[in-house]
C-alpha cells in the first residue's frame, strides 16, 4: 500500500500576491484565466510553477500566487487547490485514457472514456507530466490505483 500525501503549502512565495477565483473556459495549457471578485486575470503559468492546482475548469476554485513579469504580464509561480485525503492506495495501478470533463475539480477528476465517465480522486501526491494543467476536453492518460475508500485515485496524469 502507498500512502497518498495530503500536505499542500499555502504560504505565498516571496514577491507574489494571492488571487482566488474560478478558471474560465478560455484557459488553456500554460494560461489561466481566473475569474475573481475583482475581475478576470490573465495569468501565464511558469514552467516551474509549483502547487496543487492544475485543474482549469469552471467547476474548480484555485488560488494563484502571481507577480508581474518583465514582459508586463502576470505570471503564476504557484497555484493551489484543495485536494481530497488519499489515505491508503494500492501499489497496483491501471491506466485509463480519455478526456477531461468540465465538472472536474482539484478533488475529483471526471474522465470521459470509451466505456463511460469515470470518477477519479486527485490527491496531493498526484503528479502531472506533458502538460502544465488540465482543461475541459483535453486528452490524458491516468495511472490510477484503488484506495482504501474504494475509489480510484490518480497516481499520475500525462497529457497527450
Amino acid at each position: 500500500m502507498l500512502i497518498a500525501s495530503t500536505s499542500t503549502t499555502t504560504t505565498a512565495p516571496s514577491g507574489t500576491t494571492a488571487v482566488t477565483g474560478t478558471p474560465t473556459n478560455d484557459s488553456k495549457n500554460g494560461e489561466l484565466y481566473l475569474k475573481t471578485k475583482d475581475g478576470t486575470y490573465y495569468i501565464i503559468v511558469d514552467d516551474g510553477a509549483a502547487g496543487s492546482g492544475f485543474v482549469f475548469t469552471e467547476s474548480n476554485t484555485l488560488t494563484a500566487y502571481i507577480y508581474r513579469g518583465s514582459d508586463a504580464k502576470m505570471h503564476a509561480s504557484k497555484i493551489t487547490g484543495t485536494r481530497s485525503s488519499g489515505g491508503n492506495v494500492s501499489s497496483n495501478t491501471t491506466s485509463f485514457t480519455g478526456t477531461v470533463a468540465g465538472n472536474s475539480t482539484e478533488e475529483m477528476l471526471y474522465l470521459y472514456t470509451s466505456g463511460g465517465t469515470m470518477s477519479i480522486k486527485l490527491d496531493a501526491g498526484t503528479t502531472i507530466t506533458n502538460t502544465k494543467n488540465l482543461i475541459k476536453g483535453q486528452s490524458i492518460t491516468v495511472n490510477a490505483a484503488i484506495g482504501s475508500d474504494n475509489y480510484w485515485h490518480a497516481v499520475s496524469i500525462a497529457g497527450k
